[in-house]
């Protein structure tokens, strides 16, 4: 067994070893792009329940969001690990990207505990999320190997988190940070800057690898482009979300 040093990663991206007795946050997604709103909140709940680490997963191909990813997987993982560079906090995990079909979060936290015996893990969520948990893929067996932690402004339960109330859950309140993945998306389409909306390195990364939205971001766009039609901005891409919604 290889030493217990958590800045040992493993060629895949995989974070290092973890010492039995740690708290690890897992926050998945599409990062699609991954944007400011997900690191801070995200540090939230950690300074706020005191984590050792957030596990940033990659969906592959989230249950809910087939055929809506824009980005390819590659991109998506880079974008991840050039917005952390540094922060010890963060991991990045391509666990979801190399397993074959949809990315269900049962799936996910049956692996890392298999990794990691030992290790409390506490999955992280909008409360989109939690309102439609009880609807996941063996939500009880997902409650059972995690504790879910809802983000919320207060900490406090709103009305829409009581649908899934039978199942146990950490409510945290976290910074308000009103930046969607698709309003982006749809800023870097029509030309616009997304400076100060995504951590500076993945702003250069987008205008290094101009056409992944299409225009590079505030470079302009052609006349008469816009946003695709029907992409609305939702609470679980405005707010971290988890793996699977």
């Amino acid at each position: 067994m290889a030493p217990e040093r958590d800045d040992e990663a493993s060629p895949r991206g995989e974070p290092g070893p973890t010492a039995p007795g740690q708290r690890v946050g897992i926050l998945g997604g599409t990062f699609d792009p991954v944007h400011l709103g997900h690191l801070v909140t995200a540090r939230d709940v950690a300074e706020g329940l005191g984590l050792d680490r957030i596990l940033l997963i990659p969906a592959g191909v989230p249950p809910h969001k087939e055929g809506e990813v824009t980005a390819p997987a590659a991109f998506r993982r880079r974008m991840l690990e050039v917005a952390v560079a540094g922060d010890p906090l963060f991991q990045v995990d391509s666990l979801e990207l190399e397993r074959e079909g949809p990315s269900y979060t049962v799936d996910t936290l049956r692996e890392l505990g298999a990794r990691w015996p030992g290790v409390e893990l506490f999955l992280l969520m909008g409360t989109d999320q939690w309102r439609d948990f009880a609807t996941w893929k063996q939500a009880a067996e997902v409650a059972q190997r995690a504790t879910v932690t809802v983000m919320t402004r207060t900490g406090d339960e709103p009305a829409e988190m009581k649908s899934a109330k039978h199942f146990p859950f950490a409510g945290v309140a976290v910074t308000r940070m009103d930046i969607s993945s698709s309003e982006l998306r749809a800023r870097i389409r029509a030309g616009r800057s997304v400076r100060y909306l995504v951590p500076p390195d993945v702003e250069a990364l987008l205008t290094q690898e101009g056409g992944v939205y299409g225009s590079p971001p505030g470079q302009g766009s052609a006349a008469g482009a816009s946003s695709p039609s029907g992409e609305g901005s939702t609470t679980g891409d405005t707010q971290p979300y988890g793996i699977e919604a």
